[in-house]
């Protein structure tokens, strides 16, 4: 479900964690914690994501917006955002449930929404990462990387 207030997220910090500042799409309120989409202009933004094609090399993850802002009344590129654009964050993930779930792709919906590969229906969503751990129920340890730190 899109975000609608800031969200605290657990982050494990093992060091390949990388945090950057992106520009965002003029008229975006972004909360705390949001995933946030880069789009082939370049600026970033939250919402419900359009499905990337892997022909459109420029669009992708960005990362998750470690503070919120708001770009409502500004131009494109005129609001900057901090995020951890590169980590594991611990979130629910719909189509985890075990173990064995750990490496599956993983996929998000919208600023607030994961799910596995086989639970994505190709419409909408953008790569996210893969389940590093399952924890328990929906909660797992995913580990992303935005499209430019993805390597």
């Amino acid at each position: 479900m899109a975000l609608t207030k800031d969200t605290h997220r657990e982050f494990m910090l093992d060091g390949s964690d990388r945090i950057r500042t992106v520009k965002l799409a003029a008229g975006m309120v972004v909360f705390e914690g949001a995933i946030l989409q880069e789009f082939s202009s370049g600026y970033c933004g939250a919402g419900t994501f359009d499905a990337i094609l892997p022909t459109a090399p420029t669009c992708g993850l960005a990362g998750i917006a470690i503070e919120r802002a708001d770009s409502r009344g500004q131009n494109d590129g005129a609001v900057q955002v901090r995020v951890r654009s590169k980590g594991i964050v611990r979130m629910q993930v719909t189509g985890a449930s075990m173990r064995s779930d750990a490496s599956l792709d993983v996929y998000a919906l919208d600023d607030g929404t994961l799910v596995t590969a086989d639970t994505w229906d190709g419409t909408t969503g953008i790569y996210f990462g893969r389940i590093l751990e399952w924890i328990v129920g929906t909660w797992c340890w995913v580990q992303y990387a935005g499209r430019r730190d993805a390597s």
